[in-house]
């Protein structure tokens, strides 16, 4: 096999370029790595395609891929991508001659902490319904698929835009989705008017401006009610460790009201704690302090 640097030239006689990378490190037992930089050095660009079961139907990662090969070889009834429990799919059901259903699991992406936690839920809800389930990592399924004499399938892509004519994973209704479908999703939505403008625009949302900066320039016009302007002020307080407005109120009123504030100096002598009073009066602590000192001093 060439793994020298100067017969990368030999590399073509193996359909390097005519097939996926990992299906070729597949049948040559190399690293992926490895064809990569082969195929770069020749200057081919890389095999636009997507991976097939043994039936020919899509594949979403490559161990699934091997699966369905070693499946297919100890001929092992199953079935792929299945519907189960409402929102699930089973990566393989395995089919017996008794009629019973054994699910097969395989884990591809264990490095990734969003597949993980989608997959931690997954197999809480197998274990809340009881089902027979069967858990094969990645180096397991290489293990098995190693001496498998079936070839992995796969096709290329063939996605083609049916305005533009370009090769393109990501079509919806056939066209591709950053160019031809936006302009025919834009030629189809009536356009919104800007309400401080009057530009016409598309959006998809229930956008009313065309734009941020004019979103904050209409806040400018706007006057705030008396809510608003009360809740920015409390909030200011809150940041600022400032008194409540309830509490400068109340003790607004009582420093007119001398038999309350001889009532609280009797209470502070008492032994009455001083939080104790304020909250007994519906005051902040400083403002009784300050209401107890300014009664004394003015008798004195």
């Amino acid at each position: 096999m060439p793994f020298k640097k100067k017969d990368y030239e030999a590399w073509r006689f193996l359909g390097i370029g005519n097939k996926p990378d990992s299906v070729l490190a597949c049948e040559l037992t190399v690293s992926v790595d490895k064809v990569r930089y082969a195929r770069k050095r020749l200057g081919l660009p890389s095999f636009g395609s997507r991976l097939l079961t043994q039936e020919g139907y899509s594949c979403r990662s490559l161990p699934e891929a091997k699966m369905d090969a070693v499946l297919h070889w100890k001929k092992i009834e199953h079935e792929h991508e299945v519907p189960i429990l409402g929102k699930y799919r089973a990566d393989f059901v395995l089919l017996s001659s008794n009629g019973s259903r054994k699910i097969l699991e395989v884990i591809g992406m264990s490095g990734c902490w969003n597949y993980n936690r989608r997959l931690k839920d997954k197999h809480a809800a197998y274990d809340k319904a009881a089902l027979e389930v069967e858990y094969v990592v990645s180096k397991e399924v290489d293990r098995r698929f190693t001496d498998c004499p079936l070839h992995l399938k796969s096709r290329r892509n063939g996605f083609v835009c049916r305005k533009c004519g370009k090769e393109n994973i990501d079509l919806v209704d056939g066209l591709c989705r950053r160019i031809c479908w936006h302009e025919e999703w834009v030629q189809r939505k009536p356009p919104k008017v800007c309400e401080q403008c009057g530009r016409k625009f598309h959006s998809g949302g229930t956008a009313k401006f065309c734009s941020r900066e004019h979103y904050w320039k209409s806040l400018e016009h706007e006057n705030p009610s008396k809510m608003a302007l009360r809740a920015r002020e409390v909030r200011r307080r809150v940041r600022y460790g400032l008194p409540k407005l309830e509490d400068k109120r109340n003790a607004s009123a009582l420093s007119r009201n001398v038999s309350a504030i001889e009532r609280m100096i009797v209470l502070r002598v008492s032994g009455v704690k001083l939080v104790a009073i304020a909250k007994r009066f519906k005051i902040s602590s400083a403002q009784a302090c300050t209401l107890i000192k300014r009664h004394i001093s003015a008798k004195a």
